[in-house]
């Protein structure tokens, strides 16, 4: 039992990631929290998402921590404030930024070597000032910070934890609790899981019979709409959109370097060798390397993308490498990819550029598809990637993330309303392997998951020759 205002106090807490939900819908899901019967919301703060390039700090859009703390004290919650630096969060990287990995010499992660602190230091002394107000004692929701986490599972360099402590206390005092979480007993762990989602109204007849006042109302459902077939078109091969003479810079190295190293936190890159083989003439080499996530814990977190080592040919080295990167935050941020946006108009996909694509076979070069569809009622969809292989989608420019329904586990991307318009909407998609023969992708009024776990997949290499598959449909 806590004491706040001098009296008992019991905190009912649950997790709501302000950067795992669109903007527009924090109040509401802060509201079917307040539902719930929780009085106290956890949220980590990803350093990634609030300085994605070294010096570069972003506190806008889904990145407003200071409007999201607003909205708790507005709606009289409470909040237990997870800052890092390291959250794990089934986060990339557990929150740190990437280019931590193209530091040289290396630095040592979740450590006190001196040049990690020292980035550390820096990174909080922008954040902590920007949350200090919002400490309960000085009117706010923060009750609680916490420093770093699950590090006793970790490690034990107790002068990098107590650093934190000193860090936290410069900026934000005494007064507030500081704490950390170190993961439970073995016998803990073996009944915890991750996998499954709790049920909404069970919870919520629990926790009711452990508080004195009524619970609040349970907001409406927001409503989902399937909008039906969206007819794609192809627009253009992702190695016809991204030359080498292309008047952006490629980096350029004797070998090849990391993504980090070129400032390529996630997508693509493109790297480029000239290769002779033994006969004449010589041939262009361009393997496609892509980002799939970076681990987010455990002792291999030092984890950089790309080509890491010496690339041999026919046993013959191959140097003077191009790197070119493809970044897809964005469509409207990608410059390599603009010309993609503004063909992705009415105009091109009833243009001479639609004949033009319309007769040539489909194969199993990558390329971007691109479609229009019409809604008079915005609501929030989910887009059925059902026939596609593998690849990222943008909806109206914005990348709803990645569709791989092959694996799994999502088989349909959420598009929330928020990013729709009425009107015509725009979605462009990146097809990595082959595409639907029919060029259409659906959307649907629900969520699917479909999680294959194959150890005989080349996924899972060493594992034997079982497979589970795990179907669910989301109605809510």
């Amino acid at each position: 039992m806590f004491w706040k205002d001098g009296e008992p106090f019991r905190i009912i807490g649950g997790d709501l990631h302000y950067f795992r939900v669109h903007p527009e819908y924090w109040e509401d899901r802060l509201m079917r929290a307040k539902a719930l019967g929780l009085n106290t919301i956890q949220t980590y703060v990803p350093w990634n998402l609030h300085e994605p390039r070294q010096g570069h700090l972003v506190f806008e859009g889904i990145a407003d921590i200071i409007s999201f703390l607003e909205l708790c004290k507005k709606l009289d919650l409470l909040v237990m404030l997870r800052a890092g630096p390291y959250i794990c969060g089934e986060w990339d990287l557990g929150g740190f930024p990437a280019w931590l990995l193209a530091e040289e010499p290396a630095i040592r992660l979740r450590s006190s070597d001196p040049a990690f602190i020292d980035l550390v230091e820096k990174w909080w002394d922008v954040l902590l000032p920007k949350v200090s107000p919002f400490l309960y004692s000085n009117g706010g929701p923060i009750i609680m910070v916490q420093v770093e986490n699950e590090f006793g599972s970790y490690g034990d360099d107790k002068a990098y934890l107590h650093y934190l402590v000193k860090l936290a206390r410069k900026h934000l005092g005494d007064d507030i609790i500081l704490y950390t979480t170190d993961g439970g007993t073995r016998e803990t762990l073996e009944k915890g899981t991750i996998h499954g989602d709790a049920v909404f109204s069970a919870l919520r007849r629990v926790i009711a019979k452990y508080v004195t006042e009524p619970l609040a109302s349970v907001p409406p459902d927001n409503e989902k709409i399937a909008y039906g077939r969206i007819k794609l078109d192809r627009l253009s091969f992702l190695f016809d959109t991204i030359g080498l003479k292309d008047p952006i810079d490629a980096d350029e190295s004797e070998n090849p370097i990391s993504m980090e190293a070129i400032g390529q936190m996630f997508g693509f890159v493109l790297y480029a060798s000239d290769y002779t083989p033994k006969g004449n003439g010589s041939v262009l080499f361009i393997p496609k390397v892509e980002n799939m996530g970076r681990l987010n814990y455990g002792p291999y977190m030092f984890d950089r993308k790309g080509i890491l080592s010496p690339v041999y040919l026919d046993e013959q080295p191959l140097y003077k490498w191009k790197m070119l990167p493809v970044s897809f935050q964005n469509l409207s941020d990608a410059r390599k990819i603009n010309p993609i946006v503004r063909n992705a108009t009415r105009e091109f996909l009833k243009g001479s550029a639609r004949k033009q694509l319309k007769d040539k076979k489909l194969n199993f070069e990558p390329a971007f598809y691109a479609g229009q569809f019409n809604i008079d009622i915005v609501r929030d969809t989910y887009l059925s990637f059902r026939g596609w292989s593998k690849g990222v989608a943008f909806v109206n420019e914005i990348n709803i993330g990645r569709f791989w329904p092959s694996i799994g586990p999502q088989c349909n991307l959420y598009v929330p309303a928020p990013i729709l318009r009425q009107g015509d909407n725009t979605l462009v998609i990146l097809e990595l392997e082959s595409p639907n023969p029919d060029l259409y992708v659906t959307s649907v009024d629900h969520g699917h998951v479909n999680l294959v776990l194959a150890r005989e997949h080349s996924l899972f290499p060493d594992a034997s020759r079982v497979a589970i598959r795990h179907r669910r449909r989301w109605d809510n």
